[in-house]
């Protein structure tokens, strides 16, 4: 009884000397895996992360536990119409074919959070770089081209939304919407910057970059598309004219799809085969 007494009384006084002696550096530890954002934003590696963390949110806007911008679109109009074994069958898309949703629909909801953590993340890119190196000026105008996409696809869908270009202080988190007016000069502005930036395709894959990345046709094909949303219709002719005279785009064959006459072939567009191909001016990877 005594052994055991002096065991636990030598214990206790271990741990006590252990806790006095102790200094606050040993607290003091780096958590693993997390990089202070002060540290953020300084290498062209860091570049390489923080877009491909954009395009990781793009991804998750079009294929995340059922939420699907494509397919909401698609619901809206006569391209699909939602079935299923019943009415209570995904209901948030039922609710899009037959226009009896609200604000709580869960679709909607999502695509909005999903869009404003996209420009979120390419916010911080724009900012981030203060004296960029050639590959992060690259790196700002995929970041610029993402955003302008993500408030074209915004102010498409829902009108004036709120238009942030900066990470928000609390103060401003009870943003008021912009005009679309306002909406579409920051798209114009960013497609603007970009298309002068980036690089074609062609170049891209000559310089061995990821031809899964945008580029300037993306820039082009996306301002294009918002100039014919705001009806000036000759400067979007311009526009997308510079783009088909890059001649960095076509059209596949029949006979280049391998199946002769066959109409069925145009279904290879969207196999592997073909993937990032010629007709691909924007495209999404899951490897993204």
């Amino acid at each position: 009884m005594k052994t055991k007494i002096k065991k636990l009384t030598l214990m206790v006084l271990v741990s006590t000397l252990l806790l006095f002696k102790c200094s606050e550096s040993f607290l003091d530890t780096i958590q693993p895996g997390v990089t202070d954002i002060n540290n953020y934003f300084k290498t062209d590696d860091d570049g390489t992360q923080a877009i491909m963390a954009c395009y990781n949110m793009l991804t998750a806007l079009n294929n995340s536990v059922w939420t699907s911008e494509w397919i909401a679109k698609a619901s809206l109009c006569d391209e699909i119409y939602t079935g299923g074994e019943n009415s209570g069958d995904r209901p948030e898309y039922q609710e899009l074919t037959t226009f009896t949703f609200g604000p709580t629909n869960g679709v909607v909801t999502n695509i909005y959070r999903y869009a404003y953590m996209t420009i979120y993340r390419a916010n911080k890119i724009v900012d981030g770089f203060v004296n960029p190196t050639p590959y992060q000026a690259l790196v700002i105008a995929e970041a610029k081209t993402i955003r302008a996409y993500m408030y074209m696809e915004l102010v498409s869908l829902y009108g004036p939304v709120p238009l942030t270009t900066h990470e928000l202080a609390p103060s401003e988190w009870q943003a008021k919407s912009s005009t679309i007016e306002e909406l579409y000069a920051q798209i114009e502005l960013d497609l603007n910057d970009a298309i002068a930036a980036l690089p074609v395709k062609s170049a891209m894959a000559a310089a061995g970059m990821d031809i899964a990345r945008i580029s300037k046709g993306t820039a082009q094909a996306f301002l294009g598309k918002a100039l014919l949303y705001e009806k000036k219709y000759g400067a979007a002719a311009t526009v997308l004219q510079n783009l088909i005279d890059s001649h960095e785009y076509s059209l596949y064959t029949l006979v280049e799809l391998g199946y002769g006459s066959n109409e069925m072939a145009y279904s290879q567009l969207f196999r592997k085969s073909t993937e990032f191909g010629k007709e691909s001016i924007f495209e999404l990877s899951r490897a993204s």
